[in-house]
């Protein structure tokens, strides 16, 4: 019974632990389980305490552990230590696995249905077509974890961290995404349908003709930076708002770095100077007194940066970064209702060319005013 990969015999597989499911799998030997480590690990959930698991696991580091196929639901397993332990086709059914460590653990297969895995670890985990339905994942940790063909059926992922993550053929269907990291994750083929994307970060991810993203909500913040658009299966509009997003973003980091350069350059003054004068460091006071003679001279270029950003800032806003012809009907409507209304309470305004004004034709004609009128008017 305590020998390690033991295979449970037919009488053994009537024990609780062994009923829900894969009973032709164990009984085919097609999965191990290390009694041992299965008990002691079932001792601690039922204690709700793994200090002796994860001392004993720190002892064994070098051991390999198998716990395939075994039967771990509605267990308690707060912080333990799971890493690179085989866990195929295991069953974590309404499992609370809250901050545990699942790191290069082998989770093929394994069905996390219902259970509770935030702040978890599955860094470089093996999660190939395992089931995360309706689980929750909030601030989960999937980075280059290997989950080709996993389904995060309304699973909560909210600010999970999918980078560089392998996610071909995945499913999302129904998925809480807000705020998750797929930067370079590998998305070919898979399936996101219904999904809550607010916010999500999609950043060089790799989409191929195969994937799927229809019926998604998507927000403002959504990043799609650097991914191929074009053959991705998503709805028009939201892909035109996808590559709003993307000029939004790229110009906002064009703004900020414009921007920051003389901010920056005079705290680093100020503090250098400020500890210079309370050291009473003469040589460093004359330095810095010679920097802020340069942050001077830089700041005509300051006002240009700022001015230019200004101006780039105004044109992308009046068009909502080529999203809205609405906005800019908009602004042409209140600019020129703008001038008419000021030319007409400030008619000095409109003189010109010795004093000829342009003020009668105007309200005698306010909409048949053209560029040969405006001519032939300045020419009299």
């Amino acid at each position: 019974m305590s020998r390690d990969f033991y295979i449970p015999n037919d009488a053994e597989l009537n024990r609780r632990e062994w009923q829900r499911r894969d009973i032709f799998q164990v009984l085919a030997g097609q999965y191990r389980c290390d009694l041992e480590a299965y008990y002691l690990l079932k001792k601690c959930s039922d204690a709700k305490n793994m200090e002796q698991w994860n001392r004993w696991r720190a002892e064994n580091l070098e051991k390999e552990i198998y716990l395939q196929g075994a039967d771990l639901g509605e267990g308690y397993y707060l912080k333990a230590n799971f890493s690179q332990i085989h866990f195929e086709g295991a069953f974590f059914w309404r499992a609370h696995c809250e901050e545990a460590n699942f790191s290069r653990a082998h989770c093929e297969g394994a069905y996390f249905l219902q259970g509770n895995c935030e702040g978890t670890s599955f860094a470089w985990a093996h999660c190939e077509r395992a089931y995360f339905g309706w689980t929750h994942c909030k601030s989960t940790n999937f980075g280059k974890s290997h989950c080709e063909g996993a389904n995060f059926h309304s699973a909560h992922c909210e600010n999970a961290n999918f980078v560089d993550a392998h996610c071909e053929n995945a499913k999302f269907v129904l998925t809480f995404c807000e705020g998750a990291n797929f930067l370079q994750a590998h998305c070919e083929g898979a399936f996101f349908r219904d999904a809550h994307c607010a916010g999500a970060i999609f950043e060089c991810a790799d989409f191929d003709g195969k994937s799927q993203f229809t019926f998604c909500s998507i927000d403002e913040n959504t990043d799609f930076r650097l991914v191929n658009l074009g053959a991705l299966r998503i709805e028009p509009g939201k892909r035109a708002l996808l590559e709003r997003n993307t000029r939004r973003l790229n110009w906002e980091t064009w703004y900020k770095e414009t921007t920051d350069e003389w901010p920056h350059a005079a705290f680093i003054c100020k503090r250098n100077f400020r500890g210079s004068w309370e050291a009473q460091d003469w040589r460093k006071i004359v330095h810095n007194a010679l920097s802020y003679l340069y942050l001077l001279l830089l700041l005509p270029m300051a006002v240009a940066s700022w001015f230019k950003v200004g101006i780039v800032w105004a044109f992308w806003y009046i068009s909502d970064y080529g999203y809205s012809t609405v906005r800019i009907l908009k602004t042409f409507i209140f600019f020129f209702f703008f001038f008419f209304i000021l030319f007409t309470i400030y008619p000095s305004l409109l003189f010109f060319c010795g004093g000829a004004s342009l003020l009668p034709h105007i309200l005698h004609h306010p909409y048949t005013l053209n560029t040969t009128t405006y001519r032939t008017l300045v020419t009299k």
